[in-house]
């Protein structure tokens, strides 16, 4: 009973407050440019995701989204990042997942693909140094000189 009534409240103000980080069209538009290929991988929703993509007119520049609901077993478990890469198709060599929580960072090296941690969420940054990464950034912008 609680799980469908958050899901009818999270349905009705999820996708009208969700905000996008300062520069991230700049930034998913820069690595469009680029020929490379993005994927959101999520426990939210697929449907919420793409509801956000739409209002914000920017589904052109995500190329694959996983959601919760497209596996069995979510974030940590390499589930969802196996199977974006896979539609993708793209390897361990050349996949980088980037994050900002301690389940991303455990999800990467579950999946055993290289981290980059960006300090925007909820996760103090030294939370994240024991976890493999190979770089942190403050911003998405900070993808821009890496890439």
């Amino acid at each position: 009973m609680y799980i469908k009534l958050f899901k009818e409240k999270a349905d009705e103000v999820m996708t009208q407050n969700t905000q996008l980080y300062q520069n991230t069209i700049q930034v998913l538009s820069y690595l469009k440019s680029r020929g490379i290929r993005v994927g959101i991988v999520t426990t939210k929703y697929r449907y919420r995701i793409v509801e956000v993509l739409k209002r914000f007119q920017i589904t052109h520049l995500i190329d694959v989204i996983v959601g919760g609901d497209d596996v069995k077993n979510t974030k940590p478990d390499p589930e969802a990042l196996i199977r974006a890469m896979e539609l993708l198709g793209a390897t361990k060599d050349n996949v980088v997942y980037i994050g900002d929580s301690i389940i991303d960072a455990k999800t990467a090296n579950s999946a055993n693909v290289d981290f980059i941690v960006v300090t925007t969420g909820t996760t103090e940054k030294d939370e994240l140094f024991q976890f493999p990464h190979i770089t942190i950034i403050n911003s998405l912008t900070g993808l821009i000189p890496i890439v």
